[in-house]
């Protein structure tokens, strides 16, 4: 593969300590904690987890910062999702092509090679709804509510 992978795409696995195993469909969120647009994305994904991850639901950040920066942006943030290290070395990223973060991927999971179910970069209202829902329905489950009616939220917001 080379560029960034879109759907349809055959996509490597991510070979990073504490990746989940096994077949599932996974919201995968690349950023870095110094990203303006990640910091505004990177609370609804973490919104995403918490209603999606009591039925199944799985969603994984990859921080492209060290163990402790990455630490401090989940406390000031309010993250629990778990969360990996690409850093030093990007390897995931690199075999991502990743350019931009936020980058937000819903991947298959399989035997290999992983497939990209969805795929963007920067911040999308409409498309983390869809991948909200792509994630509940692999998991039997109603799409959450990634937005709140009284939220001024952005349509987008380049990477």
């Amino acid at each position: 593969m080379t560029g960034f992978p879109q759907a349809g795409d055959r996509a490597p696995r991510i070979a990073l300590p504490g990746f989940p195993e096994g077949r599932s469909h996974l919201l995968v969120v690349f950023y870095k904690d110094t990203c303006p647009t990640c910091q505004y994305t990177m609370p609804f994904v973490e919104r995403i987890h918490r209603e999606l991850a009591p039925r199944g639901g799985r969603v994984v950040g990859i921080a492209q910062d060290d163990a402790a920066r990455t630490k401090a942006f989940a406390e000031s943030y309010g993250i629990t999702m778990p969360v990996l290290i690409d850093a030093p070395d990007y390897a995931a990223s690199i075999a991502y092509g990743l350019q931009i973060v936020p980058s937000v991927f819903v991947v298959e999971t399989g035997e290999g090679a992983f497939t990209v179910r969805r795929a963007f970069a920067g911040f999308s209202r409409k498309r983390l709804v869809e991948a909200a829902g792509d994630i509940a329905v692999s998991v039997g489950a109603a799409p959450p509510e990634v937005f709140h009616a009284t939220e001024h939220i952005l349509d987008s917001k380049p990477g």
